[in-house]
């Protein structure tokens, strides 16, 4: 005999599409909250826009079970789709760093040829390229500012989750 579901509210909350689709959109941001310890803060952030969609789309407003039952589905809902990877799922590939991703943009090649070519003019090239590539990239990183900084780490943390663009797996 099937057990039957209560049919109160705190039982679930049915994701409309429209949710589901906000959900799915957020996933990297999520990922970079879990692994900085913002979780929690982000996920009360989603709950709000999430009550916000259901007053639009629902005619029935959210009492406190169902606002209990909504926290709990976006809560699951991520807990499902943004597990962290497996560790031989990890097996030949790399965590990735903030620096490496910065080195690896297309942006920024150039501007570190410009200034390693720079260097080793200043000093006669007395000393091997890679002398002047890491000074090059060092000096780029220090003159960066803080939010540029944290832009390319949760890049690199989005690389070491779901893996790299395919420009760059190319590489």
């Amino acid at each position: 005999m099937a057990v039957k579901r209560p049919s109160h509210p705190t039982a679930g909350y049915k994701l409309i599409e429209i949710q589901a689709a906000m959900l799915s959109t957020n996933r990297g941001d999520y990922v970079i909250a879990r692994d900085t310890g913002d979780k929690a803060s982000f996920i009360r952030k989603m709950f709000r826009e999430m009550v916000a969609v259901h007053k639009q789309h629902s005619k029935a407003p959210l009492d406190m079970a169902g606002k209990i039952a909504l926290r709990r589905a976006i809560e699951t809902w991520f807990h499902i789709h943004c597990k962290k990877r497996r560790k031989d799922a990890k097996i030949g590939t790399r965590n990735y760093s903030a620096r490496l991703c910065f080195i690896q943009a297309e942006e920024n090649k150039a501007v570190i040829s410009e200034l390693v070519e720079k260097l080793r003019e200043e000093d006669n090239m007395q000393k091997p390229r890679f002398h002047y590539y890491q000074r090059a990239v060092n000096t780029l990183i220090s003159k960066m500012s803080k939010t540029e900084w944290d832009k390319w780490r949760h890049i690199a943390i989005r690389h070491s989750q779901d893996g790299p663009p395919m420009a760059i797996r190319i590489q």
